[in-house]
């Protein structure tokens, strides 16, 4: 999975060129999970990429010769600035979160009888986690089959191998992946989550070294006590066109973090998750309302599940 990273460390994508930008349509559940399905876009060229959602009523550019990311608010015209090591505290928090976790095992561990001991073990193995806090990523394929995909305003027919990643060799693999393998593209639905350093060191080196373009499938984020899956399937191609300017508007209100006020015009006044009133203090996610911080949460875990 060479995409954007690859592409912009040769030098093949000019920012100079707007016509040789890369513009992809996708489906997925919001860009870093826990929504519905939805359209994403992505737009990149030289130096820079530009993410919307707009039903979730944002969108990312991203600099990645400055290396941070600017994330706009499109409804309240508001921006926040985040270097990209602000997304690497995700998986410096997750290994914080991970070795205390695994040392609770250990000392329940030591303290069980024969029996417990052996249902902890089975227990890890079915979760991939390893008390030396080791983790190994296997990778596993499936026969190849035909998936539609529109390039270039044409639809085609590409051929993709299902592959997965698995830690330790878990029940359930940390991402779930269609792979095109004869189809190289310079920007790729999972760059960024790369790109940011938000993935466990092996996940994302795994990744990396993917061959082809991965067209559609699920990508596990962990942070340590909340697991969420992005699912998502590319829809439409455009290679070699204008993706317009990847700047941000001007006038942007600049903020410290988006979400924690509600939205203008916000279409429903009661809680997601319980659809009761929604208390003085209003809890939002992605402009979705909430009455407690415990509901959003609550929620998040419900969707992450489905």
């Amino acid at each position: 999975m060479r995409g954007w990273i690859a592409t912009l460390a040769l030098g093949i994508v000019s920012s100079a060129a707007a016509a040789d930008g890369v513009w992809l349509e996708i489906e997925q559940n919001g860009v870093f999970g826990a929504g519905p399905p939805r359209r994403v876009e992505v737009a990149a060229s030289g130096q820079r990429l530009r993410l919307r959602d707009a039903d979730a009523q944002r969108t990312y550019y991203v600099d990645r010769a400055a290396r941070e990311v600017l994330e706009v608010d499109t409804a309240r015209r508001e921006a926040a600035r985040k270097p990209f090591a602000a997304y690497g505290e995700l998986r410096a928090d997750r290994a914080r979160k991970r070795a205390a976790q695994l040392e609770r095992i250990r000392t329940r561990r030591e303290a069980a009888d024969d029996d417990e001991r052996a249902e902890i073990d089975a227990r890890l193995r079915e979760l991939g986690l390893r008390l030396d806090g080791r983790e190994l990523i296997t990778r596993g394929e499936g026969a190849p089959f035909p998936r539609p995909l529109t390039l270039g305003a044409v639809p085609q027919v590409v051929l993709c191998t299902p592959t997965t990643l698995r830690v330790n060799q878990a029940r359930e693999p940390v991402a779930a992946l269609q792979l095109a393998k004869g189809l190289e593209l310079p920007v790729q639905p999972l760059d960024v989550y790369v790109e940011l350093g938000m993935l466990p060191e092996p996940l994302e080196r795994a990744l990396s070294e993917l061959e082809g373009t991965v067209l559609a499938g699920e990508l596990l984020l962990d942070d340590g006590s909340l697991k969420k899956r992005v699912t998502f399937r590319v829809l439409e191609v455009r290679r070699g066109v204008d993706v317009g300017d990847l700047e941000p508007p001007a006038g942007l209100k600049r903020v410290e973090r988006l979400g924690e006020a509600e939205r203008p015009n916000a279409e429903t006044r009661t809680c997601l998750h319980c659809e009761g009133p929604l208390g003085e203090e209003r809890i939002t996610l992605n402009g979705r309302p909430f009455c407690s911080r415990a509901h959003r949460h609550a929620w998040i875990k419900a969707q992450a599940k489905k």
